[in-house]
């Protein structure tokens, strides 16, 4: 209830985590059978070769006659349990989605400019230029700071020692008899869901261009798969889950591979104050802008009494002619109205969105102007024109407060009334 991009990041770890126990049972199955397999030969053979042995032959008896593992019955109270998993979850998801308006309105689900607010390949060795050790590497788009997921040296550092340990225990001991395999099916097993977990949001997190530094490579899709990608426009994002994969592996691996109980301790400890280096010139600049000396506080550039009066009188704020300028004009007061709407609970025709829902309100408000027009008046409404008079007589009075103009039905006392231009 956050952000809707941590919609799938749940749902991607639910749904690989039921996969996980499927593939568990799976493997815990075969390994019942094969040892089974493995007793009854065995108790066979000892059977034959002492065959005037009543402990041998009782010892065979008892080992064909013991059931084989019921792999059946875990699969189908799996099967329940996952299904009432994902029809709850699926629930949950649908009540919270109504309680913010999914199935209200015409907001549009696709977001614009989908695809330059990616991740990049090297983002994960990116430091942005937040950083001590590793220098900042070029972007595609300046929007891909979106996908930032810089690891950190002491990080990098835990994977470079995690993959030789991971060599050396798998290849350097290769002469001795109990070497350990490089993979095994149990491990390929235990893997899947992890590959399919990273491999899944890192595609979504590159989005349909690829790119890897200032290089890119824009992928054919169907417009209908872009227009549903394009519900999470910031799709750089979506590396968060990834990154935090990595993250949780790389603090485990000391542990795992180290054999002393001390070992891993300082390997840890280590890699922490080489992470708490790299990052200090970041963390040093996030306390300087929210630790100053001063408190910074707002102060609204809407100073006129008249403001005040027209808080007093309305209620509702409309824009004209175009409620996409209330965030592109260069008087930037966009964000000044919207504050000043808020602390006199008053309502706008349109406020700030990541979604572009100009064009349904403009046919709104175009109509109400015609309306207007025919001498019809809102008591309750006043009217912000950015950019220019409205061209027609709408029965309103027009003053510039603040260097901004503004149409209200009624005359203003602390105002200074203009005519239209």
């Amino acid at each position: 209830m956050i952000q809707a991009y941590f919609l799938p990041m749940v749902w991607g770890c639910m749904l690989c985590s039921i996969l996980g126990q499927f593939l568990s049972v799976h493997s815990e199955s075969l390994s019942d059978s094969a040892s089974f397999s493995d007793s009854n030969s065995a108790s066979r053979s000892d059977a034959n070769y002492n065959s005037n042995s009543d402990m041998a032959y009782n010892a065979a008896s008892d080992s064909v006659s013991r059931p084989v593992p019921n792999k059946s019955s875990n699969y189908k109270h799996l099967i329940i349990r996952s299904i009432l998993t994902v029809l709850i979850a699926g629930l949950i998801t649908l009540l919270c989605g109504f309680a913010f308006g999914m199935f209200y309105g015409d907001m549009p689900v696709s977001g614009e400019s989908y695809g330059i607010f990616s991740f990049n390949l090297n983002g994960l060795i990116n430091s942005q230029g937040l950083t001590v050790f590793l220098p900042e590497l070029p972007l595609a788009t300046p929007y891909q700071v979106e996908g930032l997921a810089y690891l950190g040296i002491g990080i990098l550092g835990l994977c470079i020692m995690g993959g030789i340990a991971w060599l050396y225990r798998t290849l350097g001991n290769r002469g001795q008899s109990d070497h350990p395999r490089l993979f095994t099916k149990e491990h390929i097993l235990k893997a899947i869901p992890y590959i399919i977990f990273i491999l899944v949001f890192l595609c979504l997190a590159l989005g349909y261009i690829i790119t890897l530094g200032s290089h890119q490579l824009t992928l054919p899709l169907p417009e209908g798969i872009l227009h549903l990608l394009a519900i999470f426009r910031c799709s750089g994002r979506l590396i968060w889950p990834v990154y935090y994969l990595i993250l949780l592996g790389t603090c485990l691996l000391p542990a795992y591979y180290l054999p002393d109980n001390r070992l891993p301790l300082i390997v840890l400890i280590l890699a922490l104050i080489l992470q708490a280096v790299d990052l200090s010139s970041y963390v040093k600049t996030r306390l300087d802008k929210f630790h100053t000396a001063e408190r910074q506080v707002y102060a609204t550039p809407l100073t006129d009494p008249v403001w005040e009066e027209c808080a007093d009188r309305y209620r509702h704020i409309m824009y004209y002619p175009d409620v996409y300028c209330l965030y592109s004009t260069k008087k930037n007061e966009g964000y000044a109205i919207q504050i000043y709407a808020y602390r006199h609970s008053m309502t706008m025709n349109y406020i700030y969105f990541s979604r572009n829902l100009s064009d349904t309100i403009n046919e709104r408000m175009y109509r109400h102007f015609e309306v207007l027009a025919d001498g019809y008046t809102e008591p309750d409404t006043m009217y912000i024109f950015p950019d220019q008079f409205p061209v027609g007589d709408y029965g309103l009075h027009y003053y510039y407060v603040n260097d901004i103009l503004i149409g209200t039905p009624d005359v203003l006392e602390s105002g200074e009334e203009i005519g239209t231009q």
